[in-house]
């Protein structure tokens, strides 16, 4: 039993072996973190090189008052204790503690929270769950631990801590369950909410905080910023001035005036090193645009095409090409000097920036070789010093010389991208008006990511303030024929976010239209092109200075005239000992805070967001929302059909005695079938001519995937998806069931078929011999009105 739970956890690749104790060894690696697997089920935190915390200040300070908020939670538990880790917390976590300093408060032994309740018996006397709050199937997960723990009569104390707290919701679940309250010794919160990420940036990791203020209406979440707030002012010794912009930061400054008052009586920190003057609040819909932009920065580039985590590292696996054997879990690290010196240039000036390096290096490399050390140790150690330093930054150089090319390389392939950031400015600069843009109508209609389309769409109408009903009808006709009625729902949030609307709609949303001209020409956005030089915030978007950036520019110019002021009595003199913090309230993109940090502060500035975004994140939380809603109910109908899990399914797809390798295939299956329809989509329409109509027949093979006379039969399936409108230029999807002998395509070429796409719906009846089935296959084959797309695959 005890091999089998250490072999589930180990699957996920990021876990160590150690057959004594199950800890983690230390990474050692500047450039890439490693990750190994084994059978012992240990989680892999960083090392102390990993993070790019240089300069002594508030983050510093920051760091310590995380870990020390850790380490006392941890200490009130006495005894040996192993930690049971939520998945979604342990990157977060590298950003606080290292496995050593984990070891001097006894924990012996970390694992990962997974499906399986069992946790080996190991010298501990207490299991320590660290959870997040953002996933709702981890308390069920952490209640089936529990039950577990009682039916084998577990005689260990169990405790809960919670990140950052624990809520009313989370109490009254564990409550109603009595079974996993009679084992929870203590639920407790812990209360980490900020972390550094740079030098001179914080983040909150809260990425679906605008999905849930505009989609939801939950203010709870402004309550997680104003104790962000609370807790940077009570690191130190004075209150700062609070400033203000936008009704998000305006309800975050109400809340933390009450906060003060209630913790009046609470001690605060004493930390000569550093001062905070000001608190510049300032929310994302004050400028919900910007991000909608494509970013043309080093950093901003990698992070839409690469994927910075959380931790801002990106996985070898991305940049590495498909021939090179690389560990899956494996990550480089993004926190060297080289880029920090180059993470905010523009795309075009990355390359000479990395020569110059490389330059630099080959003198100093020459220097060494001809300055040898003498015989004094002192001159050795020295010049040994210097030489490891030159390898280190030689390997930096490499490093960031394989990603550029890689994202030139996959500029260079996909020629729509190549063709997007002019296709921005374009339409931020009002070429286009509010009329239907051809280069949009062609990607909706060649299929392209709906994500990037949506993303023009959503662009174009705020720009234009709002699409005519004869726009905004025709983009929605195109992009239903061509993505169906799966991403429908999509659209429909998206204008009930307020991000696509139509003039005079019936659809009100809870915050006005964003007015882009009127703003725009009030802050001058736009300068030319001698004001755009390297240096300036209009530099990250060649010549366009984004809005929130504008304000806080004019806000320094004329102190803060036009903004909502709380003064402290404290009365602090601004000077280059103090920081002023900016905090934006709804998410930053990497461009964007390229232009903040080249905004002309008195002192030094620290810039806090409630996370790094690529997009207006919106736009991804309800992607994942329809993609959830869909699985869920793909899910539910398939196992009443089979008579298996009565139970309903959660929303997040996982349940007890749910196998999670259903829901990862489930996935794989919907991705596989979308990619295919939209590649033969492409293929289609760029073959025929403007006045013809595409129909394609789509045949799958239903049945095991096994040499067996029962492949000859499909099996019942009904699967009620959302069904395309057929209309003039769209493909119709249709389904044929198919012997294998009619059918060209090899297993070999097969993709598993359990799950539908969800562009079509799908009926497939039971062919009661092979003859009617032979019969299709040659209809199917001498039919020339339509083009023959034959897919094959199986069902469990």
């Amino acid at each position: 039993m005890e091999r089998k739970f250490c072999a589930a956890f180990s699957r996920h690749g990021i876990f160590h072996c150690n057959h004594e104790m199950a800890l983690p060894l230390k990474t050692t690696s500047f450039d890439t973190v490693h990750v190994s697997t084994g059978k012992a089920s240990a989680v892999n935190l960083r090392s102390n090189c990993d993070m790019d915390i240089k300069s002594k200040g508030i983050i510093d300070v920051l760091s310590e008052a995380n870990a020390r908020i850790l380490f006392d939670a941890l200490d009130a538990i006495d005894g040996p204790k192993i930690i049971t880790w939520d998945p979604a917390l342990i990157k977060q976590f590298n950003l606080v503690t290292t496995t050593e300093q984990l070891k001097q408060h006894k924990v012996v032994s970390m694992l990962q929270l997974d499906l399986s309740p069992r946790v080996p018996q190991v010298e501990h006397n207490h299991v320590v769950y660290i959870l997040s709050t953002s996933n709702a199937s981890v308390i069920n997960k952490l209640i089936a631990c529990l039950k577990h723990a009682q039916s084998i009569n577990d005689n260990r104390q169990h405790h809960a801590l919670i990140v950052p707290e624990a809520s009313f919701m989370i109490r009254d679940t564990l409550r109603q369950n009595r079974e996993a309250s009679s084992v929870l010794k203590t639920l407790e919160s812990l209360p980490l909410r900020l972390f550094p990420l740079y030098s001179d940036f914080l983040t909150l990791l809260m990425d679906n905080l605008p999905s849930k203020l505009l989609l939801d209406n939950d203010w709870t979440e402004l309550q997680k910023c104003a104790s962000a707030v609370r807790q940077l002012e009570l690191l130190v010794g004075c209150l700062p001035n609070l400033r203000c912009k936008g009704k998000w930061a305006a309800q975050v400054v109400e809340i933390v005036k009450k906060m003060r008052i209630q913790d009046e009586a609470e001690a605060v920190s004493q930390h000569s090193d550093f001062q905070i003057s000001d608190i510049i609040l300032i929310d994302r819909w004050i400028d919900p645009l910007t991000p909608l932009l494509i970013q043309l920065t080093y950093a901003g580039l990698v992070d839409e095409i690469f994927d910075m985590g959380p931790t801002g590292n990106i996985k070898v696996s991305k940049v590495k090409s498909a021939n090179d054997s690389v560990d899956a879990a494996s990550e480089i690290s993004l926190h060297d000097p080289l880029f920090e010196m180059i993470r905010d240039l523009h795309i075009k000036d990355v390359g000479k920036k990395i020569a110059e390096t490389l330059g630099t290096l080959r003198d100093e490399r020459a220097r060494l070789r001809e300055n040898p050390p003498t015989d004094s140790l002192a001159e050795s150690k020295v010049f040994v010093r210097r030489l490891l330093d030159m390898q280190g930054s030689e390997k930096h150089a490499d490093t960031h010389t394989m990603i550029a090319e890689r994202l030139m390389r996959f500029i260079r392939d996909d020629l729509r991208y190549s063709t997007f950031p002019k296709l921005a400015i374009d339409i931020l600069q009002g070429e286009y008006g509010d009329r239907v843009i051809p280069q949009i109508e062609n990607l909706i209609l060649e299929a392209y990511d709906p994500l990037i389309v949506l993303r023009f769409i959503a662009l174009q109408c705020m720009v234009a303030g709002g699409f005519k009903i004869a726009t905004i009808s025709a983009y929605e006709r195109l992009f239903i024929q061509s993505y169906g009625g799966y991403y429908i729902s999509l659209w429909i949030k998206l204008q009930i976010t307020g991000l696509l609307w139509e003039r005079h709609g019936k659809i009100k949303c809870e915050y006005a239209p964003f007015d882009f001209q009127t703003s725009c020409h009030r802050m001058s956005c736009f300068v030319d092109e001698e004001h755009s030089a390297y240096g300036t915030t209009a530099y990250p978007y060649s010549g366009y200075i984004p809005l929130i950036a504008r304000h806080i520019e004019i806000g320094v110019r004329n102190s803060w005239r036009d903004w909502t002021t709380i003064l402290s009595d404290d009365h602090l003199t601004v000077d280059r000992g103090t920081h002023s913090i900016i905090f934006i309230i709804g998410g930053i993109t990497q461009a964007e805070l390229a232009c903040l940090r080249k905004t002309r502060f008195s002192n030094k500035l620290l810039i806090v967001s409630s996370a790094v975004m690529t997009v207006f994140p919106t736009m991804n939380i309800i992607q994942w929302y329809c993609m959830m809603e869909n699985l869920h109910d793909v899910c539910r109908q398939e196992n009443e059909e089979n008579g298996q899990f009565p139970q309903k399914l959660s929303f997040i797809g996982k349940m007890h005695g749910y196998d999670g390798r259903t829901q990862e295939m489930y996935e794989n299956i919907i991705r596989k079938v979308e990619q295919l329809m939209d590649d033969m989509t492409r293929q289609l329409i760029s073959n025929a001519t403007n006045e013809e109509d595409v129909e394609v027949e789509v045949k799958m093979l239903f049945g095991k995937l096994v040499d067996s006379p029962k492949n000859a039969t499909s099996t019942n399936f009904k699967k009620n998806l959302c069904s395309m409108q057929i209309i003039s230029g769209s493909f119709d999807a249709t389904v044929t069931a198919i012997d294998a002998s009619s059918s060209s395509v090899t297993y070999q070429e097969s993709i598993t078929s359990s799950c539908s796409s969800p562009f079509q719906q799908i009926t497939i009846k039971e062919d009661k011999t092979n003859e009617e089935i032979e019969k299709k296959g040659e209809s199917a084959e001498n039919s020339a009105s339509f083009d023959i797309v034959t897919f094959r695959g199986f069902v469990r």
